[in-house]
């Protein structure tokens, strides 16, 4: 796999109304709001993108699920 800076990784958050009331869930159930979406580039991994999203963010990434469309 091709080593992306974190930067490349990430292009963009994505903002839908299911994504957004994702978010705001969280004054209910933390775990929940706690989810968010974004577009990465195609050639990016799971472990890269985990490791993006933490250094650029300072989170610690729970989970990451993708999908391809």
């Amino acid at each position: 796999m091709t080593e992306l800076s974190v930067w490349d990784v990430l292009k963009s958050p994505v903002v839908t109304e299911k994504s957004v009331l994702l978010k705001e869930a969280s004054s209910e159930d933390e775990a929940i709001g706690q989810i968010l979406t974004f577009r990465v580039n195609r050639r990016a991994g799971k472990i890269q993108i985990r490791r993006a999203v933490e250094e650029i963010f300072g989170v610690k990434v729970a989970k990451v699920r993708t999908v391809q469309y």
